[in-house]
């Protein structure tokens, strides 16, 4: 708990961003030097160093096979310093805080007792830190990708999150992007005589949506773990889409996100909603739960702001789901946006921003803190809201410019909204 809401030395994380950026440098310049070092597609991974404790190859394997499902073409070879490891693999214990994937086909792991050539990879990821300035590793730079959960910030949840996305053919990609096009023209074509559209958020005052009744002609987009709350997805007579892109929280072995994935599935089976997430997720969804081929739409990522179409399905990056993904969406479907529940953070508070209990899993957030410690560990949550607050008002400026308007039902202190609210309840 300490590493998500305790004190934290901006020195400290200071340090390490400039050693994450220097090797990211590094990398991205050797990278330039080979650019034929292979070609784009993910097809053998070596995980380094070797595994000497059958602790840290559970620990880390689950995490491999969540990550790395099983497909053709690709193989994943794990070293082992001591073979008597395998004996009991099918018995190896459940790594503490995650859902088990050691059961999964594991067709696509090749066990070895040492590398002789590092070449022969197009990635190799370094699994504890201490290794990663190994000589013969650093000549290998621009392969690397560093899954110590103690590293820096979400470089390694971001790992289990979007890599499997390279395991694919730019053709194989293109498929999945044409899926997305027609889920997006599928909502499309649901939602046209829709004129309004709710956001709602998760934050203190999401409990007052008793005080409204929303439209059925209205377009509803949730995200994150309001998939849990029943009550309210009754009250407003089901949703049109499910919006969600966290890494450790969404896309992680850890047992919260594995909750909340299987909360999705039967939010999604129930009302044949839409689901909005990152576009390199998508095949690492539909792989795990092909259920949610005909409903997910990956959106891309462009370096301006844009409000996706069924030609352009992008946005501009953003840290916050409800900037990301759930308001260009809404501009894109509708002129007319209501938010709730989007309290944003008061300057006392030690954490990114409160949340209502009766949309979070409260008893899971543990599974999450320690799974990905460095998560929390190097965020100043007081920089990350400052940031989310301006960018929030250059969106709705955006938006207003093309007769976009936004409003807030909740009482708000990020600024864009709050001077936006018509309803404190």
């Amino acid at each position: 708990m300490d590493v998500a809401h305790g004190k934290r030395s901006k020195i400290k994380i200071k340090i390490r961003s400039i050693i994450f950026w220097l090797y990211g440098f590094c990398k991205k310049g050797m990278g330039q030097i080979k650019r034929d070092w292979h070609s784009g597609v993910i097809r053998k991974i070596l995980m380094y160093p070797s595994f000497r404790t059958e602790s840290d190859l559970s620990d880390i394997l689950n995490r491999v096979l969540w990550g790395f499902p099983f497909k053709k073409n690709l193989e994943i070879s794990v070293m082992l310093e001591n073979s008597n490891i395998l004996r009991n693999i099918d018995n190896i214990g459940t790594p503490k805080y995650q859902r088990r994937y050691l059961n999964e086909n594991r067709n696509h792991i090749k066990f070895i007792k040492e590398s002789e050539s590092l070449s022969e990879f197009d990635k190799i990821i370094i699994w504890n830190k201490h290794y990663a300035m190994l000589p013969k590793i650093l000549s290998h730079i621009e392969k690397l990708e560093i899954a110590d959960k103690n590293f820096f910030s979400i470089s390694e949840s971001n790992i289990w999150k979007k890599s499997y996305y390279n395991t694919f053919t730019g053709a194989e990609k293109i498929s999945f992007n044409e899926n997305s096009r027609k889920n997006f023209r599928s909502l499309i074509k649901n939602t046209t005589n829709k004129k309004k559209g709710y956001c709602f958020l998760t934050g203190p005052s999401f409990n007052e949506y008793k005080k409204y009744e929303f439209e059925t002609d209205s377009i509803k987009v949730i995200c994150n773990t309001i998939v849990i709350n029943n009550e309210f997805l009754e009250y407003i007579n089901g949703l049109d889409v499910i919006a969600f892109a966290d890494p450790v929280f969404h896309f992680s072995s850890c047992e919260y996100a594995a909750l909340f994935r299987e909360h999705v599935l039967k939010v999604v089976e129930k009302y044949s909603c839409y689901v909005i997430v990152p576009e390199e997720t998508v095949p690492l969804l539909i792989t795990h739960y092909p259920l949610l081929k005909d409903y997910l739409i990956g959106i891309g990522l462009i370096g301006s702001l844009n409000f996706p179409t069924q030609n352009n399905l992008t946005v501009k990056g953003a840290a916050s789901i409800v900037t990301y993904l759930m308001t260009p969406l809404l501009s894109s479907l509708c002129n007319e946006i209501y938010f709730l529940g989007a309290d944003g953070r008061e300057k006392s508070e030690n954490y990114f921003w409160k949340h209502n209990k009766s949309v979070q899993l409260t008893e899971e957030m543990e599974s999450v803190f320690n799974t990905h410690p460095s998560f929390f560990r190097d965020r100043i949550y007081e920089d990350s809201y400052n940031e989310h607050c301006e960018y929030f008002e250059k969106l709705l400026e955006y938006g207003e410019k093309q007769d976009k308007k936004y409003y807030s039902l909740t009482k708000s202190f990020i600024p864009a909204l709050a001077k936006r609210s018509i309803s404190f309840g």
